[in-house]
């Protein structure tokens, strides 16, 4: 569970930083480069994807909130609301055999 928590914060971290010194920028009115923000939301979306089902449903609440999201980051976040890849079929079906058993048979048929 720590290796897990690590793996979060490690990977959140410079995403949550960048964000914050983008919009910090802003509100001092200072210029800033949109190709740098735009890759930067790029790369926050990567990671949410990375981190997986509970951090893209994250994302996805976040993509309909432009009144705490910039545009840049909610046009990438948008992805995440139809191009998300699919997870592998035998992780699924490991799952499914977790949580119904035998019965996962009466299900494939």
């Amino acid at each position: 569970m720590i290796r897990r928590l690590l793996k979060v914060f490690f990977k959140l971290a410079p995403r949550i930083l960048a964000y914050r010194r983008f919009r910090q920028m802003i509100l001092e009115d200072k210029s800033i480069d949109e190709r740098e923000v735009s890759q930067e939301a790029k790369k926050f979306v990567d990671t949410l994807i990375e981190l997986g089902p509970t951090f893209i449903k994250f994302g996805q609440i976040l993509s309909v909130r432009p009144d705490i999201m910039p545009e840049t980051y909610i046009k990438e976040l948008s992805r995440l609301q139809d191009e998300v890849p699919p997870a592998p079929f035998n992780d699924v079906k490991e799952i499914l055999k977790e949580d119904l058993g035998d019965e996962i048979s009466i299900v494939s048929e």
